[in-house]
């Protein structure tokens, strides 16, 4: 352990000795108006904080960073110069190297390796539909891919790469997807109209009346709205009837009477559109 906060301890001076330089040299190249423009950002930097396309463009290392973050989540292993004349260079993968963590760099490496087989059209070549991992089949037998990545391992069928749905036919797994579908929807709807007693947690479903609820099995008070648990009229911001409510400003939260049809059909509108 001793050996582990040594090790940091010297690795954390040597970081921030290295910002201390870094800060020394954009200092004295302010001084001499020697700082680089990014043409992305319109910001000056040290010549070490920049990089080039082959075609002559500077550029920070934070701009050339969040277009590869974008360029990769597209899906492309080219990151194009952001020169806005139209420059069609790329940067060099060296380059990239210099200032993309590892973590970039690998999924970079995956996504080039994925359009490479893509383009290259090997015979019998299958990809698992979840992750990269990719396997050539000697035969069109074997309905069956059998992920060897750590990070998936799932079994999927190779005509409709859907979960391994065997010995069920594609077209029996498909309907029970959708027939699954159907059912989550019909539940999130359903529970969309259920309140539950804040105390008890017994559900029930107002259909008319105020929304100043009394739970039919403890009898605690709550709020049909917000579901909060109340006591009078207060918590409410309009007339009861011949109640008058007094509460007013921010402590007046929910209305004490609204449409309830109107009401139900939106939060079924909504878990309709959320599920």
């Amino acid at each position: 352990e001793y050996q582990w906060i040594k090790k940091n301890a010297r690795r954390l001076n040597e970081l921030r000795e290295e910002k201390e330089r870094e800060d020394l040299l954009e200092e004295q190249e302010r001084l001499n108006g020697a700082l680089i423009e990014c043409q992305c950002c319109f910001d000056e930097f040290t010549f070490t904080k920049i990089l080039q396309c082959p075609e002559g463009h500077l550029f920070c290392h934070g701009c050339v960073r969040r277009n590869a973050d974008v360029q990769i989540g597209d899906g492309k292993s080219i990151i194009a110069c952001m020169d806005k004349s139209g420059c069609d260079s790329r940067f060099s993968y060296a380059e990239l190297r210099k200032i993309l963590s590892r973590q970039v760099l690998k999924k970079l490496d995956e996504i080039e390796m994925e359009n490479s087989m893509d383009s290259a059209q090997i015979e019998g070549l299958e990809k698992c539909p979840f992750c990269p991992f990719a396997i050539i089949f000697e035969s069109s037998d074997d309905k069956i891919l059998r992920c060897s990545n750590e990070g998936c391992k799932k079994v999927s069928c190779r005509l409709c790469k859907m979960i391994d749905h065997s010995p069920k036919t594609c077209e029996e797994a498909k309907k029970d997807e959708s027939d699954k579908s159907y059912h989550l929807v019909a539940e999130a709807m359903t529970s969309a109209l259920i309140r539950n007693c804040p105390k008890c947690k017994k559900g029930f479903i107002k259909e008319t009346g105020c929304n100043r609820i009394t739970c039919p099995k403890c009898a605690t008070v709550s709020c049909y709205i917000c579901q909060k648990v109340i006591g009078g009229y207060t918590h409410f911001s309009n007339k009861a009837n011949n109640i008058q409510v007094t509460s007013t400003g921010s402590k007046a939260m929910c209305p004490l009477w609204d449409d309830t049809g109107n009401r139900h059909y939106d939060e079924i509108s909504k878990a309709h559109r959320e599920a």
